[in-house]
C-alpha cells in the first residue's frame, strides 16, 4: 500500500509528513516525493491517519483487499499551529550576584549584601567596608582612587604601598583582577555585593600568585593580604 501526501492548495508533495495506521502499529514518514510504503498489508478495514507540523491532521479509512495494489492520495490542507504561551518571570538575582549568594550561604567569609549598601546610601565604600569587615583598612587616594589594606596579613609579604605592617589586598571587579588592586571602579551606588576573605580563605578561583614587579614584589596586591570581590548590582 502507498500513502502519497500533498498539499491540498499547491498540490505539492509533502515530505517528513507522519503516517500512521494504529490497527497494525505502524507509522511511517514520506520521502522526498511524498510517499509512504506499506509493505504486506492483509485484507481489511484500516484507519490511515496523516499529520504533518504546519497542516491539519487528516484520517481516512482504507478498504484492503488481499490482492490489490492500493495508493492513497491525502491532500492537506495548511494550518496554523499556535504555540504554548510562554511566560518570563525574572528569576531574582543575574549570574554574577548569583554566584554572590551562593558562596555568602555556603562559604567563610565576610559580606556586604545589596539591602546593606543602599541602606548606607551617600556613604563611602570605605566607610562602610570598615564598618562591616574587621581586620581591613580603605585609603582614598586624590582621583577617587580607593586601595584596601589588610592590618592581618603576613609580615613577610613586601609591597611597594605596604606601611605600618599593612599590605595590599587583592581585588575583584565582577571576576576580574584590578591590576592596581583599586576598589573604585564601581561606583558605590551601583554597587550590588561584596565580599572579602582572609588570607588562605578565597574561592579557589580567586586564590592565585598575584603579579610581581622585577624587583619581586607584588602588583596590585597580594592574596597573602587577603581578597576582596565587587559586584555590580543587576
Amino acid at each position: 500500500m502507498i500513502v502519497v501526501v500533498a498539499d491540498a492548495r499547491t498540490r505539492a508533495v509533502v515530505p517528513e509528513a507522519e503516517v500512521t495506521i494504529r490497527a497494525l502499529d505502524v507509522r511511517l514518514r514520506t520521502d522526498w516525493m511524498g510517499r509512504a510504503t506499506f509493505s504486506n498489508v492483509k485484507g481489511g478495514i484500516y484507519e490511515v491517519s496523516v499529520r504533518r507540523l504546519g497542516y491539519a491532521a487528516a484520517k481516512r479509512t482504507l478498504r484492503a483487499g488481499t490482492t490489490d495494489s492500493v495508493e492513497m492520495l491525502f491532500l492537506l490542507e495548511p494550518a496554523a499551529h499556535p504555540l504554548p504561551r510562554v511566560s518570563v518571570v525574572d528569576s531574582g538575582p543575574g549570574s554574577l550576584l548569583s554566584e554572590f549568594e551562593h558562596r555568602r550561604k555556603t562559604m567563610f567569609g565576610r559580606f556586604i549584601t545589596e539591602k546593606e549598601l543602599r541602606a548606607a546610601q551617600g556613604s563611602r565604600l570605605s566607610e562602610i567596608a570598615m564598618t562591616k569587615i574587621p581586620g581591613i583598612r580603605l585609603t582614598n587616594y586624590p582621583g577617587g582612587r580607593v586601595l584596601v589594606f589588610s592590618t592581618r596579613g603576613t609580615n613577610t609579604v613586601s609591597n611597594t604601598r605596604r606601611s605600618s605592617g599593612l599590605c595590599q589586598v587583592v581585588v575583584f571587579t565582577d571576576g576580574m583582577r584590578e591590576p592596581e588592586g583599586e576598589a573604585s571602579s564601581i561606583p558605590f551606588e551601583l554597587l550590588g555585593g561584596v565580599e572579602y576573605y582572609p588570607p588562605g580563605y578565597a574561592p579557589v578561583q580567586y586564590r592565585g600568585s598575584g603579579q610581581y614587579s622585577s624587583r619581586g614584589e607584588p602588583v596590585g596586591g597580594s592574596p597573602a593580604c587577603g581578597v576582596m570581590l565587587l559586584w555590580s548590582a543587576r
